[in-house]
């Protein structure tokens, strides 16, 4: 019988070699968004935030 095989993901930080899994949760988001920002700008699109406009009477969000 076959057994699948088993992959681990690796990051270098600061030339070193580290298990993503080994990372907390928050950290792996962070970096998940800064490897997204450099694909995209590899391909020649950049990411735009969306703006609400305050509605007139109110205080903005935030």
């Amino acid at each position: 019988m076959l057994k699948n095989p088993e992959i681990e993901n690796y990051i270098e930080l600061n030339g070193e070699e580290i298990p993503i899994d080994s990372l907390p949760e928050e950290r792996r988001k962070e970096l998940a968004g800064m490897l997204e920002e450099k694909i995209m700008e590899s391909a020649g699109l950049k990411r735009i935030y969306a703006y609400r406009k305050p509605i007139k009477g109110r205080k903005p969000a935030g």
